[in-house]
């Protein structure tokens, strides 16, 4: 993965910055008090792209994304659908191994995250 320069702020937003590679897309928010307040990791591109999302405030979501295409006829645009089957553990691993280059803490805070998804489910699942 690497960085994207000059990424477009948006003005009363937090800090984003974007991290990018075949296979994945990091966007992390970063507050005035140079914490991470979100990030969304996309990954599976370009064939079956799915989306992590975390935010300080409302915690996570994942997403699959659909092609929006029904027929042949239709030309309609991608969609986000909730995604069940979320891996944490591939995708946990894959993000350990493929962000080496990125910001260590930024990494660590993904991985940290993503780790806090996959408790999260497998204590629901225990719990059904």
């Amino acid at each position: 993965m690497y960085r994207i320069l000059n990424v477009r702020q948006i003005p009363g937003e937090d800090f984003k910055v974007w991290f990018t590679d075949d296979y994945w897309d990091l966007f992390v928010w970063i507050d005035s008090e140079k914490r991470i307040s979100a990030f969304q990791l996309s990954y599976g591109k370009p064939s079956d792209e799915r989306v992590l999302s975390w935010k300080r405030k409302s915690g996570f979501s994942a997403m699959t994304v659909s092609s929006g295409e029904e027929s042949l006829s239709a030309n309609t645009p991608p969609i986000m659908v909730e995604d069940t089957d979320f891996d944490a553990d591939a995708v946990g691993k894959r993000i350990a191994e493929d962000s080496l280059k990125i910001n260590r803490k930024i990494a660590a805070f993904v991985a940290a995250r993503i780790d806090s998804f996959r408790a999260n489910q497998e204590r629901r699942r225990a719990e059904a």
